[in-house]
Formats: structure tokens, sequence, C-alpha cells
């Protein structure tokens, strides 16, 4: 079997598990990953830009981030299959995305963050992530990291790390991985 059929299997398997995710059985873990977060943000990237996501179901909701530290934050905005980061402002206005059940900012203020905050579907021990399979984080880092070094760090719940997770050579091995229970700096 081949990397992209085991990442496509595991997809499908990881999905389905999020059809019956419960917030409020995640609330405590989702409170341990945000201080995870902000422990890393406090010790190595004091005013430097942040790139965080909207959160979809099941996924760790870190928005807060953007009121607990004084960094600029953007989320991501894909327009005609390219991301990029935009300037969050927790009061301003969002709009719908071209990908369901996800919003942007308004903004079209871009900025290019030093670090990269990732969900995924699942994490692996050794910092490669199965996300939804459509490459937007991969193709942005690897766009952005031949400008300068960004940090990447992926978020998922610890049940939904794994010791090993299939990758291909497109995929971005990403720097810390992060889930309510541990700290991996990869």
């Amino acid at each position: 079997m081949s990397g992209a059929d085991s990442k496509k299997i595991l997809r499908n398997k990881l999905l389905d598990k999020r059809k019956y995710f419960n917030e409020d059985m995640h609330r405590d873990a989702n409170e341990a990953i945000f201080k995870n977060i902000i422990a890393l943000i406090s010790k190595s990237f004091e005013l430097n830009e942040i790139g965080l996501y909207w959160p979809l179901k099941g996924e760790p909701d870190l928005l807060k981030i953007a009121l607990a530290v004084k960094n600029p934050i953007g989320l991501p905005k894909i327009i005609k299959s390219e991301m990029s980061f935009v300037k969050y402002d927790p009061m301003g206005f969002m709009e719908r995305s071209s990908l369901p059940d996800l919003y942007h900012p308004k903004s079209s203020i871009e900025i290019l963050p030093k670090l990269i905050i990732i969900p995924a579907l699942g994490l692996s021990v050794s910092g490669y992530r199965i996300g939804f399979g459509y490459g937007y984080y991969d193709k942005y880092l690897a766009k952005i990291n031949q400008i300068y070094k960004t940090i990447a760090v992926g978020v998922c719940f610890y049940e939904d790390l794994f010791e090993y997770i299939e990758h291909e050579i497109h995929d971005y091995q990403l720097n810390y991985v992060i889930t309510d229970k541990i700290i991996i700096k990869v």
C-alpha cells in the first residue's frame, strides 16, 4: 500500500471519529493545549507575528490566543487554491471561505507569521500530520520557508497522536507537536 493510500485510510477514520466529537468532553484538553501554546509563545516569540486557524469541529479552539498575547495574529485566507495569512481582529468582520464551514477575516492585510499553529486530524511524534488532504499548509510552508525560517506547530488532542504516520516527499515536517498532554520539539 502506498503512503497516499495509507494516509487516505487514516484520514477517513479520523474524519468518521469527528462526527461524534463532544466539545464538553474536550473542554479541559482544549484548555491544556491553549496553555501549552501560550508557554511556547511566551518563551520564544514575544512580538513576532503568529498564524492561527479557524477551528472546525473536532479541532482545538485556540482563537482566544489572539486575546491573550500582544502578537499580531493572522488567519489563513484561501483564494484560488493559494493560502496566505491575513490580519485577524477578534472584533473584526469574518466572511465564509470557499471551503465548507471555514471562515477568514475580511481583511486583506497580509502578515508573514514567524510561528504558525496548524490543526491536524492526527499527528505523529516525528512531526508529520494528517490534514484534510488539500495540501494548503504544506504548500504555504514550502513557499514561506524560501523567504525566511518559520516555526510550524501542529496541534491535536492526545488521542489523535500516533507513533508513526505515513508521509510523502511533499509533506512538511513540523517543528513542534503539541497536545493536551505532551509537547514535542521535533
